[in-house]
C-alpha cells in the first residue's frame, strides 16, 4: 500500500507540474477525500523544483470533500443568475 500511494503522490505532483507551467497559478488548491492524506508541503517542494515558472504554493480546501459541491452550486448560481 505504501508504494501504491507514494505512486499516487507521485501521480498528483507530476500533474501539478504540468498544470503549473502552463497556467503559472500563484496557488494550486487540493480537496476531496484524499487529499486529506497528503503532505501538501511535501508536494509544493517538489513542484516548485521542478517548475520553469514562478513558484506556486499548494493547499488544501478548507471545505474538504464539499469543496466540488460548492463549486458546482456557485456555478448554477452565476449561470441561472445571468
Amino acid at each position: 500500500m505504501k508504494d501504491i500511494f507514494a505512486r499516487w503522490e507521485d501521480h498528483i505532483t507530476q500533474g501539478i507540474i504540468g498544470l503549473a507551467n502552463l497556467f503559472d497559478p500563484d496557488c494550486v488548491v487540493l480537496s476531496g477525500s484524499m487529499a486529506s492524506f497528503v503532505n501538501p508541503q511535501k508536494i509544493e517542494s517538489e513542484v516548485n523544483s521542478q517548475i520553469v515558472t514562478t513558484a506556486t504554493s499548494v493547499r488544501l480546501a478548507t471545505a474538504g470533500n464539499y469543496s466540488g459541491m460548492i463549486g458546482a452550486g456557485l456555478l448554477a448560481i452565476r449561470t441561472l443568475g445571468d
